[in-house]
């Protein structure tokens, strides 16, 4: 992502405009991340650890799936070419020393650590060119599900308050929503019925487009009370697609061949 167009003359680092990237699978998200970010980094995962674990295991191919449940890692082949990076993914992110991984399972934590959110510099550290330093935000529209800020309102205070945080600490924002067709009851424990949940998860480009996030209609305001189900909506008035909400700071790109290029001029 980052070339000689990102310097300007006199050598500093020109400010990267928010982006958000789709479509794309949570796997190809996180390689894109620790490929092209630089110190300090920080991904925010919008959800518990333990969710984000299970929605990375839904995209495994099935093999590779059931040889991890049986504990045969030795049998899982690359039958990928990001089967190196979804094993040991957490491993990867755990031990990253430029990029640093925060959970916030729920709206109001998110809304708390953005508005505290600030980067620790190293003294005598010094920006390479072979990356941006970046404030990534995965899921943020999942998060607001089921909620009462489940609309236009409240995704744009979401995303004003993610650019002043990116704006503030000089990172780039960077937005990915890789929540298609996952769903998990946190009260199910049982393997069995986990691995049903993980064979949920959308491991395709096809069934993201089918399942378009940022495709769906939300209402202009935020609703007051929450009586109506997952699968209903009531009436809620006027409405608009969260990707006009998420346009009014940020640029979309797609992802080519681990680049990623903006949409419209591709």
């Amino acid at each position: 992502m980052m070339d000689s167009k990102s310097w300007s003359q006199d050598g500093r680092r020109r400010e990267q405009p928010p982006t958000v990237l789709h479509p794309v699978l949570l796997p190809d998200f996180i390689e894109y991340l620790l490929r092209h970010h630089a110190e300090p980094s920080t991904l925010i995962v919008c959800s518990a650890r333990d969710d984000f674990i299970h929605h990375l295991l839904g995209a495994l191919p099935e093999n590779t799936l059931f040889e991890l449940y049986a504990g045969n890692v030795e049998e899982i082949a690359p039958v990928t070419k990001r089967s190196h990076l979804l094993v040991p993914t957490i491993n990867l992110l755990a031990a990253s020393r430029t990029l640093k991984v925060v959970f916030c399972s729920s709206l109001p934590a998110l809304q708390a650590y953005l508005s505290v959110y600030t980067v620790m510099k190293k003294s005598g550290s010094k920006y390479s060119g072979t990356g941006t330093p970046t404030l990534g935000l995965l899921n943020p529209i999942a998060l607001h599900e089921e909620t009462s800020s489940y609309s236009a309102q409240g995704l744009g205070r979401t995303f004003a308050s993610a650019v002043e945080a990116a704006s503030r600490a000089a990172q780039q924002l960077l937005i990915a929503e890789c929540c298609a067709n996952f769903r998990r009851d946190r009260n199910e424990e049982e393997l069995g019925e986990e691995t049903d949940y993980v064979m949920a998860g959308a491991n395709t480009q096809a069934q993201i487009a089918t399942n378009d996030p940022w495709q769906q209609q939300l209402a202009i305001l935020n609703v007051t009370t929450r009586t109506f189900g997952a699968s209903e909506r009531g009436w809620v008035g006027r409405t608009v697609k969260a990707k006009m909400v998420a346009e009014r700071w940020c640029r979309f790109e797609a992802l080519d061949d681990g680049k990623a290029k903006v949409q419209g001029l591709i």
